[in-house]
């Protein structure tokens, strides 16, 4: 897919570049979302909940992007094709838009299932336009997931240990 993906770029460009500007803004609804959930609910302390899921996702995505280089499929046909482009780029691994996005949701299911749902078909169309978009490898969304399941998980399990939020209380109202 990547490839036939490849070629359009040479034609096209100014899609490619649409689809990221639409991941961008899929991803700031979705933390705009959450946040309205946040002040509809009236529970402040989630606010500290949710900003430490999005920094611990943020620091993990660099910590891999910084030890585990990759080029990204738009910098790797730059380099194939000997096309100039505006660099090479090796912040591929994994997604931090797919990571950031899926641990949001999964914390959001938790609290309000309808958003959840809502704010995970959001993370799904993230990574869709991450590949289509030329950012990601399909490994790199895959990652992004597995590592945003990682990151909810230890955060949950953190915050029911020192009992900070009652991250099992879900809310019925949307």
């Amino acid at each position: 897919m990547t490839n036939i993906l490849l070629q359009y770029y040479q034609k096209y460009p100014f899609i490619f570049n649409y689809f990221d500007f639409l991941r961008d803004l899929l991803l700031a609804f979705q933390l705009i979302l959450i946040f309205s959930f946040i002040f509809a609910s009236k529970k402040w302390k989630y606010i500290f909940y949710y900003l430490s899921i999005f920094l611990f996702a943020f620091l993990v995505a660099t910590f891999f992007k910084s030890y585990f280089p990759s080029l990204r499929p738009i910098s790797y046909f730059c380099e194939t094709q000997n096309l100039i482009c505006d660099g090479l780029r090796y912040d591929s691994f994994p997604s931090r838009h797919t990571l950031i996005s899926f641990a949001s949701s999964l914390t959001l299911i938790f609290q309000n299932f309808k958003l959840g749902i809502f704010s995970l078909a959001l993370t799904i169309l993230i990574a869709i336009l991450s590949l289509l978009s030329l950012r990601h490898w399909l490994i790199d969304v895959i990652f992004g997931f597995i590592f945003g399941f990682i990151v909810f998980w230890i955060l949950f399990k953190l915050s029911k240990f020192f009992n900070w939020f009652d991250v099992n209380q879900r809310q019925s109202k949307a």
